[in-house]
């Protein structure tokens, strides 16, 4: 009874220990769900799956695509090989065109390889393309968007 008492004791603890770790580890998916490296690769996993509806909610309202978007509904293929953001000290000088007094900004750079039906979109060919994403946050506590992209 005693040997039953004790493994019974060590299967709950097991659990216990199990059960703080997938905490932990919830709380820093959503901690990183909210980083700008996130939101952009959240945006081309969106693009690779047609997601237009799901990719407007990741930019500012006035990138918001109107009607269908053949550079979104034509691709066919869409891999996205490193998405990494640029560092503060490599930081250029906010560009208020884009997003006037921003809480925060952040620049993040890409590298992705795309192909279409018929090998091409109005906005792209089929092919490799570095572009950098631009997003901003507007107060402490909003969610990071993506206020424009280009040439990286």
């Amino acid at each position: 009874m005693k040997k039953i008492a004790i493994a019974a004791g060590l299967l709950i603890c097991a659990a216990l220990v199990l059960s703080a770790c997938g905490d932990k580890s919830a709380d820093k998916e959503a901690e990183e769900e909210n980083t700008p490296v996130q939101v952009v690769k959240q945006y081309f996993a969106y693009w690779a799956n047609k997601d237009q509806t799901s990719m407007d909610r990741l930019v500012i309202d006035d990138q918001k695509t109107e009607g269908d978007d053949p550079d979104i509904t034509l691709v066919t293929s869409l891999t996205l090989n490193s998405c990494m953001e640029v560092a503060d000290e490599l930081k250029e000088e906010w560009d208020p065109e884009l997003f006037a007094d921003p809480y925060a900004f952040a620049y993040v750079d890409t590298d992705f390889d795309i192909a279409f039906e018929g090998g091409e979109s109005p906005g792209y060919a089929d092919g490799n393309y570095q572009e950098r994403f631009y997003l901003v946050k507007e107060t402490e506590d909003s969610q990071w968007k993506i206020v424009s992209r280009g040439l990286g």
